[in-house]
């Protein structure tokens, strides 16, 4: 599998599994319904998440770990980054405040000032609505990404003490023309 192709995947089944979470059902004995009735009940609350920008309304933390292998598959670096994410002008920005239980210094911090100063500026200069500055990586959980997808209820299961909806997801291979 590519590389762009496994970071699609991951990406899809991370999107999938954070909506599906909301249209979980209550009980591990509720009838099963169909793929396509949790697949829009998923879709209905990315939707609406969206609509809410809790990210750009709300503080939150934030910790990153960084693992380097080398060809043996031995660790070579382990960094553990903490962040405080919080709103400006109605923007998430995510301030790097400690690095390996430590608060930041040194270069990091000066690392910081710069990307708080970038992060500035490009709010000062929004982008042109009109220019499309589109991620060929960025997914958005839409109808446009369940299309390129088969899906199928496979059964429910406990997912941190809560029942939640199991789905076979299987991409739809096409050719050039749009044929399968």
């Amino acid at each position: 599998m590519s590389k762009p192709v496994a970071l699609v995947s991951l990406a899809l089944s991370a999107a999938v599994g954070v909506a599906l979470l909301s249209a979980a059902p209550q009980r591990l004995d509720a009838p099963m319904p169909e793929a396509r009735a949790i697949i829009d009940g998923a879709l209905a609350r990315a939707t609406w998440n969206a609509e809410q920008n809790f990210e750009g309304r709300f503080r939150r933390t934030m910790n990153d770990r960084l693992r380097k292998y080398d060809d043996d598959g031995e660790i070579t670096e382990d960094v553990t980054r903490s962040y405080l994410v919080e709103p400006h002008q109605g923007v998430p920005y995510a301030k790097l405040v400690t690095k390996d239980g430590e608060p930041i210094s040194g270069d990091d911090l000066a690392d910081e000032e710069k990307r708080w100063d970038a992060f500035l500026e490009e709010l000062s200069n929004p982008p042109d609505p009109e220019e499309a500055d589109e991620d060929p990586l960025e997914l958005a959980f839409n109808e446009e990404l369940i299309a390129r997808y088969t899906t199928e209820a496979a059964g429910l299961r406990t997912l941190r003490g809560r029942p939640t909806y199991v789905l076979e997801v299987d991409p739809i291979f096409r050719t050039k023309t749009g044929c399968c």
